[in-house]
């Protein structure tokens, strides 16, 4: 399953890229973010492996990171996986003249492969919870440069 969120926020591009490069800023804006370990590699460059660790009501999630590609100040693109499911997400950030355009693309591939006839009941969830985690994510910027 494919879905794209996107947001609008008042500051540079290169601003809402570096912020969203530091690891240690997860946990500010994505939900149920708790901490992350580097397995390998420099801290977000590609190449880097991650592992970060989430939790909700069912307890704590741990999910592998590959970044694939950094460009700075214009792209992240990485690779998530874990055992219910891999994710490739691409990160772009789009200079508007004083504001950054945020956009996500996500690409879901549920494991077992039989699970992805399901997609279709947690992919609303999925999207809506990528798009609240871009809310905060423009509130904590938005808020450390007024």
């Amino acid at each position: 399953m494919n879905f794209r969120s996107e947001i609008e926020i008042q500051a540079s591009a290169e601003d809402v890229f570096r912020y969203c490069l530091n690891p240690k800023n997860l946990k500010n804006w994505m939900d149920g973010f708790q901490r992350f370990k580097q397995l390998s590699g420099r801290q977000r460059q590609a190449g880097a492996k991650l592992m970060l660790v989430f939790k909700d009501k069912a307890g704590e999630l741990e999910v592998n990171e590959q970044i694939v590609e950094v460009t700075k100040g214009k792209l992240i693109r990485s690779e998530l996986s874990n055992k219910n499911m891999r994710t490739q997400q691409s990160f772009r950030f789009l200079n508007q003249g004083g504001t950054c355009k945020i956009l996500i693309d996500t690409k879901v591939q549920l494991r077992p492969a039989i699970f992805n006839l399901f997609g279709f009941f947690v992919k609303g969830p999925m999207q809506k919870q990528q798009g609240e985690d871009l809310q905060r994510l423009k509130q904590v910027i938005e808020n450390q440069t007024t």
